[in-house]
């Protein structure tokens, strides 16, 4: 013990001194005790440093931070609030607290702490110190409570600074961008990292000290965002952005007050002019800045930036399915932003970062046949980590809980899942998990790495599943290329995309986003774990080829009526394209619930559409082929009778599983194999133009 706490401890209470004993001379055994205070009767607190042999065994680095408790039976949540003086905290390492307490409930307590508080709490009891050698029991405690917490399994964006791997040559560029006022947007798989990044910028900004920088961070998949209108969004942004500046303030005790609340009033009054909202907003955020820059001369900072953070981007999208307001909203917000950025007459102040998988909302200069206004915005992709960085992920990591990972096994692990982190970290817990009891160091190799992997293959799988399938609901044109590809190959590509006119660009996005590598020109599926999980998904086979099926029998079931819609509408009244469709059908079908005259009541109010979406697929197959001359086919041509018997097939098939009939849909597989059935399918959707 040093002779600074020696004295510290000799001075504390008899009590104290008699229940923190045992404790201390436990840490003795492994740790240089080198700060001691009694904070109250049986209470006490002191800092440690690890010796030499125990630092190296358990790569304990820095000094750490104790907690005492010596009441027996007594334990509670405020005892986790002591924290060191401040002169001491940069020598400690805070992820990291002992806790020495006997007490039934501290486990409970300091288990809850850290997972709050994304930290490490170990709990040192001292009932057994009599019975087992100090040092002995203290590398017990420590290897089971260092080496059993599973670092790789963090499911929260990474924000600090030791868990954020990679990425610093990109963090750097954009961080550029921001303060020279650039907005940019960042696309990418979901889990590749996008939040993570977005979060350190977030925290670059608000921690340059050579500026008065805040930022709102929105979630654009948030069911407040998702289901309101523009001016939520705007609210959201000028709430958080005058929070931030009213915080800042009362830290330092200004009497600069952030007031910005015409909007809020106008939303209140239930204002629904959008003119008249947004110059409300634009007022807000010119208060906002009159603020900040009050704050900055006071703080003597040289900027000032509001920056507005909307990750999931893709949800506010008005192209997409399922956009609501958002049809209309996204071209009031985004015209409102650039306006008043333009009108600042410094505008670097003002900067938007979107995040999101689908980039087709920024890259595509018209919407909605509308002119879109994040057309210019700077595009980013942010791929899989490359070996390096995927390394340093699974060493650095590894190492905190005694993995020590070789070369060989860095290399199969990378030639396994790639460099997405979320494949990574899964597969770092499944090794971490097959030497759960370890109580030394192990040293980790490809055949480890190899049986892990193995033994969480269907996991590994389903993560893979999961990402794909939000990229099928944010990219579905990018999603069904990958799946021909995987399922077709480089012929598929060939065949069934040859007259797309926009193929060139979902590959290159699939390329961007670490899926697909082009080698003599021909698209491959980067990494095969990607291929057989597209292929031949492990998770209840049937189910998930099943799955699959039904999704693109959706798609082509919509095709279907879309294609016939806009076909048989053309150069013809509304009226007569639902009389030419009724005409043509049986006047009653087993699959139909209304009749002819049905129809047509229903056509005269709602149109042809609403007629096509009442109508069975035995009744699409009559009209393709009454109606084929009039029918705009995509993909390669070919005689009528050869269409219209591969629709009849097609048609029937989707039929088979549109219903359910699992029994004739196994047979169908078992008899031509699950790629041709699924690539006929494809086939139907782009010969209709899906």
């Amino acid at each position: 013990m040093h002779h600074e706490a020696q004295s510290a401890f000799d001075s504390a209470t008899q009590v104290t001194k008699d229940s923190a004993t045992a404790a201390l001379e436990l840490f003795s055994s492994c740790f240089q005790i080198n700060w001691f205070r009694e904070t109250g009767p049986n209470l006490w607190v002191a800092v440690v440093k690890p010796f030499a042999a125990t630092a190296e065994h358990f790569g304990l680095g820095h000094e750490y931070f104790v907690i005492g408790n010596g009441y027996p039976d007594d334990f509670h949540q405020r005892t986790l609030k002591a924290e060191p003086p401040v002169k001491l905290v940069d020598r400690l390492d805070m992820t990291i607290r002992f806790v020495a307490a006997n007490a039934p409930r501290a486990e409970a307590f300091c288990a809850a702490w850290a997972q709050k508080n994304k930290a490490t709490a170990i709990v040192i009891h001292t009932e057994n110190v009599s019975k087992i050698p100090s040092v002995d029991l203290m590398y017990q405690l420590l290897s089971a409570s260092l080496w059993r917490r599973d670092y790789f399994a963090e499911a929260e964006p990474v924000r600090e600074p030791s868990e954020f791997f990679g990425r610093e040559v990109v963090v750097n560029e954009l961080f550029t961008k921001i303060l020279l006022g650039n907005p940019f947007a960042i696309f990418g798989l979901r889990k590749i990292g996008k939040s993570s990044l977005l979060g350190r910028l977030e925290d670059l900004i608000e921690q340059d000290e050579s500026a008065i920088g805040v930022t709102a961070f929105l979630i654009g998949n948030s069911t407040r965002l998702k289901g309101g209108r523009w001016w939520d969004a705007a609210a959201d942004a000028i709430a958080a952005w005058q929070g931030k500046l009213q915080r800042f303030a009362t830290k330092r005790g200004s009497k600069v007050h952030a007031k910005a609340e015409r909007l809020t009033d106008a939303i209140q009054k239930k204002e629904s002019d959008s003119r008249r909202l947004a110059v409300a907003l634009e007022k807000d955020i010119g208060s906002l800045l009159k603020a900040a820059k009050a704050l900055a001369k006071e703080a003597g900072r040289d900027d000032v930036r509001l920056v507005l953070i909307l990750d999931e981007c893709d949800h506010f999208y008005p192209h997409l399915i399922d956009s609501g307001h958002w049809r209309t909203d996204f071209f009031v917000f985004w015209n409102a932003l650039q306006g008043i950025k333009r009108s600042l007459e410094s505008p670097e102040e003002f900067v938007y970062v979107l995040g999101g998988v689908n980039p087709s909302g920024v890259e595509q200069g018209s919407l909605l046949s509308q002119a879109n206004p994040l057309y210019e915005t700077q595009r980013l992709y942010l791929g899989p980590m490359p070996a390096p960085e995927a390394h340093s992920l699974l060493s650095s990591l590894g190492e905190r809980m005694g993995l020590l990972f070789q070369e060989p096994a860095l290399a199969r692990a990378f030639e396994l899942v790639g460099g997405h982190p979320l494949l990574l970290r899964r597969l770092g817990s499944a090794v971490h998990e097959s030497t759960l009891h370890r109580t030394d160091r192990k040293s980790i190799n490809a055949q480890d790495v190899e049986k892990a992997f193995k033994e969480k293959k269907r996991d590994l799988f389903n993560q893979v599943a999961w990402f794909l399938e939000h990229l099928a609901r944010v990219s579905p044109d990018e999603e069904r290329m990958l799946r021909d590809i995987a399922n077709g190959g480089a012929q598929a590509y060939a065949d069934l995309w040859c007259n797309d006119d926009f193929r060139e660009t979902y590959a290159h996005h699939l390329e961007q986003y670490g899926l697909l590598r082009f080698e003599n020109d021909l698209p491959i599926v980067a990494l095969d774990l990607i291929r057989e999980a597209l292929k031949r998904p492990i998770a209840s086979e049937f189910v998930e080829q099943k799955k699959q099926l039904k999704d693109i029998v959706e798609v082509i079931e919509q095709a279907v009526r879309i294609r016939l819609r806009v076909d048989l509408e053309r150069d013809t009244a509304p009226d007569e394209a639902v009389a030419r469709v009724v005409s043509a059908i049986p006047s009653d079908a087993k699959n139909r619930t209304r009749g002819r005259k049905e129809l047509i009541d229903l056509g005269n109010i709602a149109g042809v559409g609403a007629v096509l979406d009442s109508l069975n697929w035995g009744d699409y197959e009559i009209l393709f082929d009454k109606f084929y001359d009039k029918i705009e086919w995509s993909g390669i041509l070919v005689g009528k009778s050869t269409q219209i018997k591969n629709i009849k097939s097609a048609f029937t098939h989707a039929h088979l599983i549109r219903h359910n009939n699992d029994h004739d849909i196994k047979q169908l597989i078992d008899d031509r194999g699950y790629g041709e059935v699924y690539a006929s399918f494809a086939a139907m959707r782009e010969i209709l133009g899906a």
